[in-house]
């Protein structure tokens, strides 16, 4: 390959929807820690429960913290495609302008 294009169009549909799939997963884990109340679920299962509110807490505490990272991992990375795009624009309206100059010869 000798080559390479980008096709600005479809860079862009996968920057939003990596925006859209990291907005989904920060809610999934805004849910998901709203979910460790312990207060209600000690109200709801009581002392009876204890063992089971800890363990439970302990698994979304760390459900969440997953979801929250990949949520910043699929975002940031949306970020840098989008910036490679913005990049390559301005590299090759740069060329474009230098080759104008040339008149389209080749120094």
């Amino acid at each position: 390959m000798d080559q390479f294009r980008l096709d600005a169009a479809a860079m862009h549909q996968y920057t939003d929807t990596a925006a859209e799939v990291a907005a989904r997963l920060e809610r999934a884990a805004t849910s998901v820690h709203a979910a460790a109340d312990i207060e209600r679920l000690t109200a709801d299962l009581g002392t009876v429960g204890a063992d089971f509110i800890a363990s439970f807490i302990t698994i979304l505490t760390g459900h969440g913290e997953t979801l929250t990272v990949a949520s910043a991992l699929v975002g940031g990375y949306g970020d840098a495609l989008t910036q490679h795009t913005v990049t390559a624009a301005e590299l090759d309206g740069d060329a474009a302008a230098a080759i104008g100059r040339t008149g389209g010869r080749l120094a």
